[in-house]
């Protein structure tokens, strides 16, 4: 049976595409907590921004340094049992989540979240 990609393919190819040669500028969550925005500029000067939907949680250590090189360490399926994997039945209820982590120098962003979008200036 084939299954709905989950959430950490799709913000992997968002952030594979969105943040390559680019730097830290800024992040912040908006609203109520639910979306992080990370804003970087690419080496030709372009803004580049990514906006994280559906998040849960997001951590960063000392807000990195502006102009710091971002590198995209991981993004995984947050949630998921070794059994669940073979029984698809015993899933949790409810939405997926993926679990993001972005080197911003020597600081990092942790963010888990469901979707994430960019755009560029």
């Amino acid at each position: 049976m084939n299954e709905f990609p989950g959430p950490q393919d799709r913000i992997r190819r968002v952030l594979n595409t969105a943040l390559v040669d680019c730097t830290y500028v800024s992040s912040q969550p908006e609203g109520d907590g639910s979306i992080f925005v990370l804003l970087a500029r690419r080496r030709d000067g372009r803004e580049v921004g990514v906006r994280f939907r559906g998040v849960k949680n997001s951590t960063g250590d000392a807000g990195p340094a502006a102009g710091a090189s971002l590198t995209v360490k991981s993004v995984k399926r947050e949630g998921l049992s070794l059994v669940s994997r073979f029984f698809p039945i015993l899933k949790p209820p409810g939405p997926m989540y993926a679990r993001v982590r972005i080197d911003a120098g020597p600081a990092t962003l942790d963010i888990v979240c469901q979707d994430a979008e960019w755009w560029e200036e």
